[in-house]
């Protein structure tokens, strides 16, 4: 048995094909017989079967989904588990080992990242300021190390994930589909606050706008999220820094976001980002973001409203957002593709105190970048949108923060 790739237990088997079609039939006395499509699978009814069983079971498994029964491993092993593939690529002949203060820098830093992302994950901010939430600290620390992968120096970060219990919500006034569970929230905003950093700073490779420092916070980026990055690509053994998130088998990702690589001369920009957040005041307030897990209209056209899966104050809620019809068609479209939104706007209560937004001001997906940047309408029409649309914007004016006084002694 290939001891790197250890099996899950038949129970876990038993629930991963639930979860991807397979159908068990009425049990006879020692099993039942699981059905997809043409294929049938016998599986035992007691849990506690030899592990060749179980292997046999996966064999036939992957046979009828015409993948290689290592595939199937992984997704029945982590059905509940996001893992976050973090790589770090050396410029060196030896692909197979990494210095030891690189890789101990290399675990620190992505421990402090993801620690970030769980508090931004709750409330956005330029800056933590030692002020972690315990929500977020929770999920940072069940995360799992796996045994490290070849590919120069590469370790999967595990995050398991409780599956989601629709009766806990709030809002069961609607039928809302899958909320997102908070532990998947942290990591996608670990996914897209290095997606942003990408997008926002390093592909331009300029010094961040307001404007642009207000849009990396809204994905999840804070100034101790850039610090961390940089002390990874600080390591004189490390030519690049790439994360590649595999999404659990039970709960689809947003597929955009999963693949993040970023070069070490990307270092300076990331410490100049991480020099304007700590001095400039950025708390986005009427802004959220999150999964689309709902679409309503009444008519054919005309506006539609669709339900963002989101946290407020810190507690799990659902916000209906109505949008006009070329936006909801488009809207319709980022569910489909599992595209996370951005929303600005009032949050209020109606009368049965379901949350909904009053003063809509924009939604687009989270891994798109509309930003005002100059003569953008004027060299491609199509990159600006209107700024009167709910896909716009508006430009930023930070607060710079004052300086602390010396204190007088004596």
């Amino acid at each position: 048995m290939n001891t790197t790739h250890p099996l899950p237990n038949l129970a876990q088997v038993k629930e991963y094909m639930e979860v991807t079609g397979w159908i068990e039939q009425p049990p006879g006395s020692g099993g039942a017989l699981w059905l997809r499509a043409n294929t049938g699978v016998g599986v035992p009814l007691s849990n506690n079967s030899h592990l060749e069983v179980v292997r046999s079971i996966l064999q036939r498994v992957a046979i009828a989904e015409g993948v290689d029964w290592l595939t199937v491993v992984k997704r029945a092993r982590y059905l509940w588990t996001d893992v976050a593939h973090l790589r770090a690529k050396n410029d060196t002949v030896r692909s197979d080992s990494i210095p030891l203060d690189a890789a101990s820098t290399i675990m620190s830093a992505a421990r402090r990242m993801f620690r970030a992302s769980g508090t931004t994950s709750i409330k956005e901010r330029s800056e933590i300021r030692g002020h972690y939430l315990k929500r977020g600290d929770d999920v940072a620390g069940k995360a799992r190390m796996a045994h490290t992968e070849e590919g120069s120096f590469v370790f999967p970060v595990l995050i398991p994930i409780d599956p989601p219990n629709r009766d806990s919500t709030d809002q069961t006034w609607l039928d809302v589909g899958t909320p997102e569970p908070f532990e998947r929230r942290v990591v996608r905003t670990f996914a897209q606050a290095l997606y942003a950093l990408r997008e926002i700073v390093i592909e331009p490779a300029n010094d961040p706008v307001p404007d642009q420092l207000y849009a990396l916070v809204e994905r999840g980026v804070s100034r101790e999220f850039c610090v961390s990055l940089a002390k990874v690509l600080a390591q004189p053994a490390v030519g690049e820094f790439e994360s590649k998130i595999s999404w659990a088998t039970a709960l689809a990702g947003p597929p955009r976001i999963t693949d993040v690589t970023i070069q070490a001369q990307a270092r300076d920009l990331i410490e100049a980002t991480a020099k304007k957040m700590r001095s400039r005041y950025i708390e986005p307030s009427r802004t959220f973001n999150g999964k689309i897990t709902g679409l309503q209209r009444n008519e054919h056209e005309g506006p539609g409203d669709i339900f963002v899966s989101t946290v407020r104050n810190g507690r799990h809620c659902v916000i209906r957002v109505q949008l006009d019809q070329a936006t909801y068609r488009r809207a319709a479209e980022w569910h489909g593709d599992g595209r996370p939104v951005i929303v600005e706007g009032n949050v209020v209560r109606d009368p049965q105190q379901r949350l909904y937004v009053s003063d809509l001001r924009r939604c687009y997906p989270l891994d798109e970048t509309f930003l005002p940047l100059p003569d953008a309408e004027a060299t491609n029409p199509g990159t600006a949108p209107n700024p009167d649309s709910p896909g716009a914007p508006p430009t930023r004016k930070l607060r710079q923060l004052p300086r602390k006084r010396p204190r007088k002694h004596g």
